[in-house]
């Protein structure tokens, strides 16, 4: 990579390898800088914005920063202090990972238990300025002079295994989780420094021309850290319950607050910490439950309190009243609040009983339907409603329009069948928009299809539900039953309106149009059946083709592809000082290729992209190409893997 290239560029320093090295990486993606590093190479450009990142040892960064070198580096607050450079960077910010611990370690089952025990003896460690500023200070205030001052010794790695050599006393050396020293059997007795990855900006840079891309990259690397440390929690929660819910969640500026169509519900979303969300769930199951235990407000003309879960906190349970107004007469049909159900028993059992009866009660007593044929009919259910709780009194008190009107169910049919044939028949016409509960009690089942959604809606429901019962009942007893809908008309178990008396000349009329339909008498001549699986194309005439052209019947030659646009390479003089100072390579090529196959070509069989490609024909007939490499390729280095240098 020739030295022009980096100019005008801001240089970025990343550790080479280690610890640190992939951190680095993802962070760099998350602020949208995108580089292609190609092997053996510590020097790259950025293909989105005029900055060169450069790898290099975490250990040798804070002096390229410090020295002016390089603009920007990320290395650890450790290696800044060990190098001495504190006084010539600033540490812009402090990134959150790779965090240690710097610490003094010694036997875990020998004499030295304390730092004042270790002052004197050999210390071996990485990190000789931090271990020795630390020493000294213990040296000087147990006043130890000379000889008898703590002996710091340097190794380049392995430092843990020091002390079983006898080589050290004790070791000074980076501690993460301590697996490694527990493993040697060294424990930390002191620690000297807590550090982490920092990013930091040299103070004596030689460019000052960056100042405002330096601010873009930390700006970006700021947003990409919160991102990582925080989440957004989303729920639901009454108003008045939302003083204690922001309490919870804050965020770090406002939550956001929206209004539900449910009345005295809202929707927050506030940013909270990941390391916290577990508590923060807790707390918000709380302010839920709590305002789940409160006391029913008055309900209005009829509402059904049912329990969801929230769709952003599947944690969370809440209540949701849903009012329905049924009105009939001058007035809306009122409940008794007094006999009314707890609110558990009345979600989860008795809702769709209480909508069914206040709607159906109605009915009874606008339309009073008349049914026939019911003898083979029996009801359980409400005996084993009547021993369960005392509170389904004016339920029970008022069942009378309820049985002749909706649950009525045959005692002889299986209960099995009776249950999949109900609702099949109601998921062809209401699947998805209704829900199916299924309630069981002692040998007979009751099937219930209710989803609070309109009084027309479970009107229509409950007439599909009783037709199912009836037909079952007249399939099985070989019989046919009449009834009166809801609004007064005769109906049949097949779902047609009830044969009216009719005159005998009609009936005969009718009898005959029927049996010319049953026998074809206006229809057309019916076709062949055919049993063959099999369909053979009956023989046409086939003229004999005549092409007014004539055809190749030879296959041609294989077309232009990578092997034969680039005949070889060039490494004459000229071509090489094209390599070396233009960043440009030098092919033979087929006379016949174009520049694009000619790109293509050393796409495919070198991997590297050409920014510009000029021919000419050379006075033998052959044809030469010039291409030059973009940028962030090295037409040197291509040239050495090539292996025509």
């Amino acid at each position: 990579m020739n030295l022009d290239s980096l100019e005008g560029r801001l240089l970025f320093a990343i550790p080479k390898k280690g610890r640190l090295h992939d951190k680095c990486l993802s962070i760099l993606a998350g602020t949208d800088i995108q580089f292609r590093r190609h092997a053996r190479l510590d020097v790259c450009l950025v293909l989105n914005q005029r900055i060169a990142l450069v790898f290099l040892p975490a250990s040798d960064i804070p002096s390229f920063v410090g020295k002016g070198n390089v603009h920007l580096g990320i290395t650890g607050h450790d290696v800044v202090l060990e190098s001495k450079m504190e006084e010539h960077v600033t540490e812009m910010m402090r990134l959150g990972f790779g965090k240690c611990a710097l610490q003094v370690q010694v036997p875990e089952n020998g004499p030295i238990k304390t730092v004042e025990d270790l002052a004197g003896k050999r210390v071996v460690t990485s990190f000789e300025v931090l271990a020795g500023d630390y020493f000294g200070k213990v040296d000087e205030r147990l006043q130890l002079i000379d000889d008898a001052k703590t002996k710091i010794e340097y190794v380049g790695g392995s430092v843990e295994a020091a002390c079983a050599l006898g080589l050290a006393d004790g070791i000074v050396d980076l501690v993460e989780s301590g697996d490694t020293m527990r493993a040697a059997g060294l424990h930390a007795i002191a620690t000297v420094l807590d550090t982490e990855a920092v990013l930091i900006k040299s103070r004596v840079s030689k460019n000052t021309a960056h100042s405002s891309l330096i601010d873009l990259i930390t700006n970006r690397i700021k947003g990409v850290i919160a991102a990582g440390k925080y989440a957004v929690c989303q729920y639901n929660i009454e108003r008045e319950k939302l003083p204690a819910a922001i309490a919870i969640t804050p965020g770090r500026r406002a939550p956001t607050i929206s209004r539900l169509e449910t009345e005295g519900w809202v929707a927050v979303s506030s940013m909270v910490e990941k390391k916290r969300l577990a508590q923060i769930m807790d707390e918000l199951v709380e302010a839920a439950e709590a305002t789940q235990s409160r006391t029913p407000t008055k309900l209005g003309d009829f509402a059904v309190s049912y329990r969801m879960k929230s769709p952003h906190l599947p944690l969370l349970w809440r209540w949701q009243v849903s009012a329905f107004m049924i009105p009939h007469g001058t007035g809306g049909y009122k409940m008794q609040e007094s006999k009314m159900p707890n609110y558990p028993t009345f979600c989860n059992l008795f809702a769709p009983m209480y909508v069914m009866y206040i709607i159906f009660e109605r009915e009874v007593s606008t339309k009073s339907p008349k049914y026939i044929g019911l003898a083979s009919f029996t009801v359980l259910v409400w005996d084993h409603i009547l021993t369960f709780s005392d509170e389904v009194e004016y339920i029970w008190k008022n069942r009378k329009g309820l049985i002749t009107y909706l649950f009525l169910f045959n005692c002889y049919f299986t209960h099995l069948s009776f249950i999949v044939n109900i609702y099949a028949y109601l998921s062809l016409s209401w699947t998805p928009e209704i829900c199916h509960h299924f309630i069981w009690y002692e040998g007979t089942t009751v099937a219930i299809a209710v989803e609070v959604v309109g009084a027309m809606m479970l009107i229509r429901l409950a007439e599909l539900a009783f037709e199912v019962n009836v037909r079952l009942s007249a399939a099985r007893n070989g019989s046919m039953l009449f009834w009166r809908d809801r609004h007064g008309h005769d109906k049949t178990t097949k779902g047609k309106a009830a044969p009216s008396k009719t005159s005998k000349a009609t009936d005969s009329k009718a009898k005959a149009a029927k049996k010319a339909a049953l026998q074809g008498a206006h229809s057309h001549s019916s076709r062949k059946t055919r049993f063959s699986v099999s369909f053979h194309r009956p023989k046409t005439l086939r003229l004999p083709r005549a092409p007014k052209y004539p055809r190749k019947s030879v296959p041609h030659v294989p077309r232009m592809d990578q092997f034969r646009t680039i005949v070889s390479p060039l490494n004459t003089e000229s071509a090489m000082k094209k390599i070396e100072e233009h960043n440009t390579l030098v092919f033979i090529v087929d006379i016949k290729s174009n520049k694009r196959q000619i790109k293509d070509a050393v796409k495919k069989l070198y991997d590297v992209q050409a920014a510009k490609v000029n021919t000419l024909i050379r006075p033998d007939g052959k044809k030469k190409a010039y291409v030059r490499l973009t940028a962030d390729h090295d037409a040197l280095d291509v040239a050495n893997k090539i292996g025509f240098i």
